[in-house]
């Protein structure tokens, strides 16, 4: 277990002493030797106790954690976070919210010519660092490369697995989550509460970042999907609403994207969140009035980090959830295409003609998943740049992505990515 080394190692991870970090640990010795792996934090003593975790956890490990290398970075000390990302190809940062503590580390990872992944649900963060560093990026040959977990590679290569296997020219997609806890239940953890509660605090903030970057609009083809309001019924799944992450910003971003890189046409997304029977979405309404009336004042928004669970109805804490609730719960999207049998009938209908189906699932979406998602992120950045968007860049998942074997390596990992039906 060193603490200093002149090679560079494959992978740094930045917030190995959060539950995040460690659980990308955890999947990172399935997919490198110890000494291709380093692990940051601001102390050398807890990080040693992580690696002390991890070996009670895997003992099959044990040798390949000697090998792991700890760096002491804080997002404080810039000098700190350089040494870091000179120390490995890629950085996978773990630390958020990302709008506070993000940005100096994609600067450190530039100033390094260190690629970057991260696990940000965040589109404030995520587009201020495409305007921001995109040319920079573009001229030092990186990559940058935001939403690596389950925000948003379930959405974005999702999508991107159902166009390519629809039978068609896809135009259009309507996307369902579901969560299914285990007899045990489940509690999301404190960070993506604090995402949202400064996500909704900063809705001003995001929609002038918006407003000046003056973009050319997107040309969509066929139908637009329909407006389905607040909330909507379907059938087998119960009352659904529009979810409120980074899914359908990021999505957007990425079909942009590729439209520009690659020539694809690009597909209307719009993504829901499945609540169940009418008493979870009337519970849930009183819910978000209450949420998005208190992100608007310090001092509630003080009250909502300092109180998590009371304000979530205990479905946030501080703790998170245990290593039983994660092994349990499970997610999945379920992705509803429309879109026509050739572009000549895309160009000439009104109505779409052929619907096809696909799922992506997996496990626990706030630690599990979300690591070995960000693995396998970081293995594709790494072996597969040839396949990446030429010249390095800031990316969404979807365009960094779209000629990769990414699917394969997710599937290898045990998420579920297959074609349900299709009709014409």
């Amino acid at each position: 277990m060193g603490s200093e080394s002149g090679e560079r190692r494959d992978i740094v991870i930045f917030g190995a002493t959060g539950v995040t970090g460690q659980m990308v640990l955890e999947h990172a010795l399935d997919r490198w030797p110890g000494d291709r792996i380093a692990i940051a934090g601001r102390s050398l003593a807890r990080l040693g106790d992580v690696i002390t975790k991890v070996r009670a956890l895997l003992p099959g490990h044990s040798a390949n954690l000697d090998k792991v290398l700890l760096l002491e970075a804080d997002v404080a000390k810039y000098d700190s976070l350089v040494r870091m990302c000179q120390s490995a190809r890629a950085v996978l940062n773990c630390v958020g919210p990302f709008r506070f503590y993000g940005e100096e580390v994609v600067k450190a990872a530039l100033d390094s010519g260190t690629h970057y992944l991260d696990i940000s649900g965040e589109p404030y963060f995520l587009e201020s660092v495409e305007e921001k560093y995109r040319d920079a990026v573009r001229a030092r040959g990186v990559y940058i490369v935001g939403s690596c977990g389950f925000d948003s590679v379930p959405a974005d290569v999702g999508l991107n697995f159902l166009r390519d296997n629809f039978p068609g020219e896809l135009t259009g997609v309507e996307a369902y989550l579901r969560f299914s806890g285990g007899p045990s239940g489940y509690i999301f953890n404190f960070g993506t509460w604090q995402s949202l509660i400064h996500g909704f605090a900063g809705e001003a903030q995001l929609r002038a970042l918006r407003n000046g970057r003056n973009l050319t609009p997107v040309k969509y083809y066929g139908p637009k999907l329909p407006n389905m309001g607040t909330h909507h019924y379907v059938k087998d799944m119960g009352y659904c609403v529009p979810f409120p992450g980074a899914d359908r910003s990021v999505v957007a971003r990425s079909q942009r994207a590729s439209s520009e890189i690659f020539g694809i046409s690009p597909v209307r997304f719009t993504p829901y969140v499945v609540v169940g029977g009418l008493k979870n979405l009337i519970l849930l309404f009183i819910w978000g009035i209450v949420f998005g009336f208190m992100t608007k004042f310090s001092f509630t928004r003080y009250l909502l980090e300092t109180f998590p669970r009371l304000f979530s109805f205990g479905c946030f804490s501080k703790q998170g959830p245990t290593r039983q609730q994660m092994t349990e719960c499970r997610f999945g999207w379920t992705f509803k295409g429309q879109g026509f049998i050739s572009t000549f009938e895309r160009d000439n209908e009104k109505k779409p003609t052929v619907h096809a189906s696909s799922v992506f699932s997996g496990p626990d979406p706030g630690y599990i998943g979300t690591a070995k998602m960000l693995c396998d992120a970081a293995l594709t950045v790494l072996n597969e740049q040839d396949k990446l968007p030429p010249g390095g860049g800031v990316y969404p998942p979807g365009t960094a992505f779209s000629r990769t074997a990414i699917v394969e390596r997710l599937q290898k990992s045990g998420f579920q990515i297959e074609m349900l039906d299709s009709q014409a």
